[in-house]
């Protein structure tokens, strides 16, 4: 058999320049206090050649270009620098007029408001009348910036980190939004009126997934009501955010397929036949298609979770979104091999799965790895599905918990005993207080008993190999 020639090795290239397939571009890298402003860790730009001695003349003006650009762009502390100072000039004005009061001394003595006319002026000729509204407004206590207060409203909630990124990020939305519009920074700037035109603006005209923008939509009317809580509203109509969230049209496509779906029984079999022997992704899908458990939430799981009684073992699921994630469910008798082996000769404290690296933001759980490489094996196992107009697989990880609750209300369909849907609920951590008979159901009994747990778990089984 004739060997087949290698492939010839692409030149190397300068600086600032890469290959991009047959081509080159211009790459210039985003200082990481820009980035997020900016929403790239790198700004790119083809060029018209694949000769690298072009390249070097052609990406002259370009790499020139893209560093004005970088450089025209204001940190997050450079956009935000006037509402510190602004809140300086409102705590020493507030000072000042204190002073006077406590000396019997007339208010027009005050010499910091005239001082702040100057500022105002200032700030009109560099950055308009609008910011120099703001800026008044805030320092003289008429108004309070949109932003001031969340550091403050995220600590009381004590949300779970990828919850609390998202929560910051809609408040950054709107921000950004404000800035655009040339509209005032200020919490008393939105009303119903501006708040309807943010979600059209932000969402609807951006053609955003419902579902992501709901998220973000969530997260305002969150703040607004704690804002009116605490006092940090003026009395008004009501929250501006209520009812101001998108059709989800039945969580379905434009093909009227679900966008997102339980894992069918052949392809539960090719993943669990794919990962037979790997340790830590078989172990992992293998635990989290038997609990029902969240990804982080399975990721989170140490040795001192794991409770051996007489009644076999239990697993603690420490829940990262809701009080009704707290729970403790028996484990499923197909993990016992898997959980016996992985907490052996490790301290309380370890995590049952230790392999998974710690991350450097709480907004990327610590499973997050786990999604990544799943992800790559659902792809090479063959396992893809999107419908028109999804932007996203039909199935994920995701789908392993989907599958879970699935396959129990299905063994209910199909006469299974000892559980009922509210034990179900109660596996998995979802709250039932909202649901039908709620009340009765879920706040009066309390939740479901262990005897009814096992049953529900029990009735969950692997499909058989081929």
């Amino acid at each position: 058999m004739p060997r087949l020639p290698k492939p010839r090795r692409k030149p190397s290239l300068g600086s600032n320049l890469e290959w991009h397939g047959n081509h080159i571009r211009v790459i210039v890298r985003v200082p990481p206090s820009k980035r997020e402003a900016i929403g790239k860790a790198h700004l790119k730009e083809a060029l018209p050649t694949s000769s690298p001695k072009e390249a070097e003349l052609l990406k002259l003006p370009v790499v020139y270009r893209l560093k004005q650009q970088i450089a025209g762009v204001k940190t997050e502390a450079q956009r935000d620098g006037w509402v510190k100072e602004a809140l300086s000039w409102r705590a020493a004005i507030a000072h000042e007029a204190r002073h006077l009061e406590d000396r019997n001394e007339e208010p027009w003595r005050a010499v910091l408001p005239l001082a702040l006319s100057d500022k105002a002026e200032e700030i009109e000729d560099k950055e308009g009348l609008p910011r120099a509204k703001a800026f008044v407004q805030v320092a003289t206590g008429e108004a309070t910036p949109i932003n001031s207060l969340v550091d403050d409203w995220l600590k009381e909630r004590q949300l779970a980190g990828r919850t609390e990124a998202a929560f910051r990020h809609a408040v950054k939305q709107l921000v950004d939004w404000t800035r655009e519009t040339d509209r005032a920074e200020t919490l008393e700037s939105i009303d119903k009126r501006a708040v309807g035109r943010f979600v059209a603006e932000r969402f609807i005209d951006r053609g955003i997934d419902p579902a992501t923008a709901n998220k973000s939509i969530t997260g305002l009317k969150s703040y607004w009501t704690w804002l009116d809580k605490r006092g940090h509203l003026e009395a008004t109509a009501g929250n501006p955010w209520e009812g101001q969230s998108l059709s989800k049209k039945n969580g379905r496509g434009a093909s009227g397929k679900p966008t997102k779906r339980p894992f069918t029984a052949d392809e539960i079999r090719t993943l669990m036949e794919a990962t037979e022997g790997d340790k830590l992704m078989g172990d992992f899908l293998r635990v989290a298609a038997l609990t029902g458990a969240r990804r982080d939430e399975v990721a989170r799981i140490e040795v001192r979770d794991v409770i051996i009684g007489a009644g076999g073992m239990t697993l603690a699921i420490r829940g990262i979104k809701t009080d009704a994630a707290e729970r403790t469910i028996p484990l499923h008798p197909a993990l016992a091999a898997i959980v016996a082996r992985r907490i052996e000769g490790k301290a309380k404290g370890a995590f049952l799965f230790h392999e998974l690296p710690e991350q450097k933001s709480a907004a990327r759980g610590r499973g997050a790895p786990i999604t990544q490489a799943f992800t790559r094996l659902r792809r090479k196992v063959g396992i893809e599905e999107k419908t028109e107009g999804a932007r996203q697989d039909a199935t994920d990880l995701h789908s392993l918990r989907r599958w879970f609750i699935r396959s129990a209300v299905e063994a209910l369909e199909e006469g299974a005993q000892g559980f009922t849907p509210w034990t179900i609920a109660d596996v998995v951590g979802h709250a039932t207080e909202d649901k039908e008979l709620g009340l009765t159901m879920a706040k009066y009994p309390g939740k479901a008993s262990l005897k009814a747990m096992k049953a529900c778990v029990e009735a969950v089984q692997l499909p058989k190999a081929r």
